[in-house]
């Protein structure tokens, strides 16, 4: 289990992670990471992922970026040009999706990219309208602390560590360690 909690501050993308991972039969890893940079055309893209591992895994090492560079409508780029390619790639992948072709286990990345921000639910890409976002089994109470700080001149490192550290307070499945990286 997890949260990722993601802002836009000065037209950058932050994020900020615990390190906890839950497995199914209760076994915990720290120092998991769950936030990265992948470089593309001379662009930075920012993920955060939680949910299934296999998934989160293969967003990560499998899922190859476009080799042309991104228009400027990002949200019909990533759904053309990088989401379903990699549905494409890994749809016959066992273990990953059940009979429905749903992932198992639930996945959601965010992703930062030009100081934009889309939450990828299963393969579907949305544009997150809010300035934030959380996901993970700790959404809730990282979500309530970037709303309440939001307008409070807190620089976003603090308000990220704050996300996570009250996600950690009330959810078991997260740690108190928090990764940051921006875009």
């Amino acid at each position: 289990m997890t949260v990722v909690a993601a802002l836009l501050h000065e037209g950058k993308v932050w994020m900020g992670a615990d390190s906890l991972s839950t497995f199914s039969d209760g076994t915990k890893l720290s120092g998991q990471e769950k936030l990265w940079i992948r470089e593309n055309s001379g662009e930075s893209w920012l993920f955060g992922s939680a949910g299934n591992k296999l998934f989160g895994q293969m967003v990560r090492y499998e899922a190859d970026l476009p080799s042309e560079k991104p228009g400027d409508n990002l949200l019909d780029y990533l759904v053309t040009k990088w989401a379903h390619p990699f549905r494409e790639k890994v749809a016959d992948r066992k273990g990953l999706l059940d009979n429905d072709g749903k992932i198992r286990g639930g996945g959601e990345v965010l992703i930062g990219l030009r100081g934009q921000l889309f939450l990828m639910v299963g393969f579907g890409i949305f544009p997150v309208r809010e300035p934030f976002r959380a996901i993970g089994i700790g959404e809730g109470p990282a979500f309530g602390v970037l709303h309440f700080t939001q307008g409070s001149g807190l620089e976003p490192e603090k308000r990220l560590r704050a996300a996570v550290t009250a996600a950690s307070e009330l959810q078991q499945a997260v740690d108190d360690n928090c990764y940051l990286l921006s875009v």
